[in-house]
């Protein structure tokens, strides 16, 4: 690999992108145009591409925004669309670009990056892990009419002149929820871009004037009668706003019998339904990876837990990552790491302490699996400092 080149993909390259892109994931060609139209819309995000020569082996983007963890919105890196040419795998093309992807955010200040994987192994072998549930749900659509908590409000349908409320509203809830993508200016470019399709709808709560809760959702023929519906976001304040908006759905059980919607809201519905109703169509899992080691330790929420600190050997097979000694404290929950020459008593890979500190493993997990080694009880304190709820990412790029 020592030819090739790993860079930003200029301009009048992004079509070589494109058509590597739809071999890949067995797209159509038909949808360069829009494609083209969604990257030029995205500012904020780079396309980096692996050449030989002047010959693209592979590419990837990333996509910048933020990401909500314990409350506190930390810089990520948002990767997406990594692809390589079937003739060019196995040649290290894509540790490349993903190397390539770290050392661009870490020089753009970004703190952690998460993606959403199509092989667990590759990333992994470059620092990423497994954080959480991400993939589609079914549901009859009679049961979600048949609600019969939370209070009856209103439903009405948004339109261009609701898009600023529907930022705020959404900020806000994802502010609460542990995992969260904390959405980019550039990123709702991408998000408004969808609801320009006739398929797209809107609809929403408002109380007190303001805008409290939202559901979108594409309504899709069938080769039969009636419509399918797609729900690709329900973002509610409280039990009355998602009931309602659910019972909305519910409305629509004569023309589509059943709703497919994203598998992140199966436990609100569980919560909310008569019956256990809903079934998975499909399930993925989505990783994370800390880039920055100080960056996400100062920046992340902690709950109130005493004040402690541990000192660990960290391996990461990225260069630019975070090897050697560090020296992990708590204090007024607020977190602080550095590197030290202190005696380490645990030892942890960069992948592992990341899924420790969004709440997707827990020391005990990782013990048991060979990726947290050392002193027992200093692995259980260090648990204790990163403790948090299970994280769920709530947008798919």
């Amino acid at each position: 690999m020592s030819a090739v080149e790993t860079r930003t993909v200029a301009a009048h390259e992004l079509g070589e992108f494109f058509e590597i892109r739809c071999q890949s994931f067995g797209l159509p060609l038909s949808e360069r145009d829009d494609w083209l139209r969604r990257i030029e819309a995205d500012v904020d995000a780079v396309c980096l591409g692996c050449f030989d020569g002047d010959r693209m082996l592979g590419a990837l983007r990333v996509l910048p925004g933020g990401q909500w963890w314990m409350r506190r919105s930390l810089p990520v890196g948002g990767v997406a669309a990594v692809v390589v040419r079937p003739e060019a795998r196995g040649r290290g093309v894509a540790r490349s670009l993903l190397h390539g992807a770290l050392d661009w955010m870490h020089t753009a200040g970004i703190a952690v990056s998460a993606l959403h994987p199509a092989s667990t192994r590759v990333y992994r072998s470059s620092g990423w892990e497994i954080a959480g549930r991400e993939g589609l749900l079914r549901l009859p659509t009679r049961s979600v009419a048949a609600i019969r908590i939370g209070a009856d409000v209103m439903v009405d349908r948004l339109g261009d002149d609701d898009r600023v409320a529907m930022r705020a509203c959404h900020a806000e809830i994802a502010r609460r929820t542990h995992g969260a993508f904390d959405r980019s200016a550039s990123y709702w470019h991408l998000v408004e871009a969808e609801l320009e399709s006739p398929t797209s709808f809107v609809y929403g709560v408002r109380r007190a004037h303001e805008l409290r809760g939202y559901v979108r959702y594409r309504q899709l023929p069938r080769h039969e009668w009636g419509y399918r519906i797609v729900v690709e976001e329900l973002v509610a304040e409280d039990l009355d706003v998602a009931a309602a908006l659910w019972r909305f759905l519910g409305g629509h059980a004569m023309q589509s019998e059943y709703l497919d919607a994203p598998l992140i809201l199966e436990d609100q519905l569980l919560l909310l339904l008569d019956e256990q109703d809903v079934r998975t169509l499909g399930e993925n899992r989505w990783m994370t990876r800390i880039v920055d080691l100080a960056a996400t330790t100062a920046g992340r929420g902690y709950l109130d837990v005493a004040s402690d600190a541990v000192t660990l050997d960290v391996t990461d097979p990225w260069p630019g990552g975070s090897t050697g000694r560090w020296r992990i404290e708590m204090t007024d929950e607020r977190g602080h790491a550095e590197p030290t020459t202190a005696e380490a008593t645990l030892q942890i890979d960069i992948g592992a302490l990341s899924a420790l500190m969004i709440g997707r493993f827990t020391a005990e997990q990782l013990v048991v699996a060979g990726r947290l080694r050392g002193d027992h009880h200093d692995a259980l304190r260090l648990g204790q400092m990163m403790a948090s709820p299970p994280p769920v990412l709530t947008d798919d790029f």
